[in-house]
């Protein structure tokens, strides 16, 4: 799924979108380039980013 922009309508923009976490760290690839073993800790959060 896509993330999804919103104007806040003073020059700045959020952008929100899924996070996946291994281990409570922020994934440096996508979901299907993982192979899950015992003991994984996975976690998706619905993130957000204004810029």
């Amino acid at each position: 799924m896509a993330g999804t922009s919103v104007d806040n309508g003073d020059d700045t923009t959020t952008y929100k979108y899924w996070e996946l976490y291994i281990n409570d760290v922020s994934a440096s690839n996508y979901a299907t380039n993982y192979v899950l073993t015992d003991g994984m800790n996975i976690t998706v959060k619905w993130s957000s980013m204004i810029y």
